[in-house]
């Protein structure tokens, strides 16, 4: 078995985030990241129901913070934003 530098355990947004960030500063560390799951991104999910999508898993995204949006420009996320429509501003979560 290959010496890990270092082991991420979870494959949730911080657990993804922690390896993107890692991978980008210091490429030469053997990082492997560890998830349970048969899928990664922690609870954060969307299922489709006719025209309807319905998203689970964190309460909101802010899209107004820069790091958030320059995170989904690097991972090539950026174009699969949906901007919540006007109605939107009245629901309850």
């Amino acid at each position: 078995m290959t010496q890990l530098d270092l082991a991420i355990i979870g494959g949730g947004i911080s657990g993804l985030s922690a390896l993107h960030f890692l991978r980008r500063k210091k490429p030469e560390m053997n990082i492997r990241l560890f998830e349970s799951d048969s899928k990664l991104g922690g609870t954060i999910g969307t299922d489709y129901i006719d025209r309807y999508s319905f998203d689970h898993g964190p309460n909101g995204f802010l899209d107004r913070e820069p790091l958030t949006l320059q995170l989904c420009e690097e991972l090539g996320l950026r174009n699969l934003l949906e901007r919540a429509g006007e109605k939107a501003n009245k629901r309850f979560i």
